[in-house]
């Protein structure tokens, strides 16, 4: 086979979306005796293509130091070292930490009903005022912390940094 068709066989195999729209075009265009050289070189090309795409991940390229530019910090800290899976571990336990120090807060009622109250800062928890109809009073009802969607909170982020960590690190074997 020529290399003028064995280079329009790999131009065509990589334009084409699958392996019967590829056969078609070759048999359309050369015919049938045509059609074992094109499968070859079309497998040819699709192996080269996805040895490519699944490439082993490196778990180096996490620890890859990525420059920041901390320059409204004070000086001294201006520029810092730090690798992408040390990145995300830092923001995982920033927002971990902060949901810890805001959790959610809810109060159940008289009447066993639960109402939300919201965000609150750990340290003062909200208080709700309750009115009663008989006999009509005003309770004052501290909120308990909500731990069943706190620890839902965790798990999502927990969940969320898995899969920056992979993305980022496919992302970076690839780039």
């Amino acid at each position: 086979m020529d290399d003028l068709r064995v280079a329009i066989f790999r131009e065509m195999a990589s334009s084409a979306r699958d392996r019967n729209q590829y056969m078609r075009q070759i048999k359309d265009t050369y015919g049938e005796e045509a059609i074992p050289e094109a499968l070859r070189i079309f497998d040819q090309i699709r192996m080269e293509h996805i040895s490519r795409i699944t490439q082993k991940l490196d778990e180096s390229e996490l620890n890859r130091p990525i420059s920041l530019n901390l320059s409204w910090l004070p000086p001294g800290i201006a520029k810092y070292q730090i690798s992408v899976g040390q990145l995300i571990l830092l923001v995982a336990g920033i927002l971990i930490i902060g949901s810890f120090l805001f959790p959610p807060f809810f109060v159940t009622l008289s009447n066993g009903a639960t109402t939300s109250l919201g965000y609150h800062i750990i340290f003062d928890p909200p208080v709700f005022k309750h009115v009663t109809i008989n006999p009509t009073s005003v309770a004052m009802l501290v909120g308990r912390v909500d731990v069943a969607v706190l620890f839902a909170e965790w798990a999502c982020i927990a969940v969320c940094s898995f899969l920056a960590w992979k993305f980022l690190a496919r992302r970076l074997t690839r780039g």
